[in-house]
């Protein structure tokens, strides 16, 4: 119809029927929509729940390993502390050892001498008295 009168113009009527139906249609979808989100809200939760817990893991045993890389670290110190102190009372000892060594040397050398003074003294003794 392309003119008629208005008293015959239903197309109002159809007009609110149709959004009334699209308005129900959005309601259930809404409702959908929302049982949906919920169910994701809670999914998320979880899966975030999940990371947290997930990354907590991760950190403790982060943790873990820099705990035994440091007692690792502090065992090598130690140990080479050891051997430090090691080398160190053996370079002493070899100290000690050449120090006497030394003495011993110079106490054959010092009595060497006194020998050799000794006799020298004894031949210039007996020359003097040979020749008186």
């Amino acid at each position: 119809m392309l003119y008629s009168d208005k008293r015959y113009d239903i197309s109002e009527q159809i007009l609110r029927t149709i959004l009334r139906s699209n308005n129900q249609k959005q309601i259930d979808s809404r409702r959908e929509k929302k049982k949906i989100n919920q169910g994701s809200i809670v999914a998320e939760s979880e899966k975030n729940d999940r990371k947290d817990v997930d990354l907590e893991i991760k950190k403790l045993e982060a943790e873990e390993k820099r705990k035994e890389i440091l007692t690792e670290r502090e065992a090598k110190k130690l140990e080479a502390e050891e051997k430090r102190k090691e080398i160190l009372a053996e370079r002493e000892a070899k100290k000690l050892e050449a120090e006497e060594k030394r003495k011993e040397i110079l106490a054959e050398r010092e009595a060497k001498k006194l020998e050799a003074e000794e006799k020298r003294n004894k031949k210039i003794k007996d020359n003097q008295k040979f020749n008186m």
